[in-house]
């Protein structure tokens, strides 16, 4: 029951999960894990990424990412590696990926093409997780929050 059931078809994937059906675009599960993109953040509602097939919206939020230090830092955009963790809060304690992913019941295909953000190696933000708890903003200062859109 708690397999993982996909079958290929040339076009699209059918995937079971959770006694459902599910119909996903081939093309978009078959991304290269080697695939990854640096960049600054300039102040811009939104970057697309088309070899991620999808949109990072910067949102202005009470609680969120240093605009400041969003503006001069290097990020990298990349998928999963494996053995990524990711701390939401400060008082709760580190949890793998999949933990949260499986706790956000979010299908394994979508884990695959769900993007992270790192900086010099260290794991920034998760794709429909949220934002590591050390890179929060300190009180007073202007806060961004990243949404991850993928394109339809």
């Amino acid at each position: 029951e708690d397999a993982q059931v996909t079958l290929f078809h040339e076009k699209f994937s059918i995937h079971r999960y959770q006694k459902n059906i599910f119909i996903s675009n081939r093309q978009l599960e078959n991304v290269c894990d080697s695939i990854e993109q640096e960049f600054i953040w300039a102040g811009e509602a939104y970057l697309d990424f088309p070899q991620f097939n999808g949109r990072l919206h910067f949102e202005v939020c009470d609680s969120g990412i240093c605009a400041q230090w969003l503006r001069q830092t290097r990020l990298t955009l990349h998928f999963r590696k494996g053995g990524e963790r990711l701390r939401l809060s400060s008082n709760r304690p580190s949890r793998s990926l999949k933990s949260h992913y499986q706790a956000l019941n979010i299908p394994f295909w979508i884990r695959k093409i769900s993007p992270l953000i790192s900086h010099a190696g260290d794991l920034v933000f998760a794709a429909g997780i949220g934002i590591q708890c050390t890179y929060f903003a300190p009180e007073g200062h202007s806060s961004i929050n990243l949404k991850w859109v993928a394109n339809t």
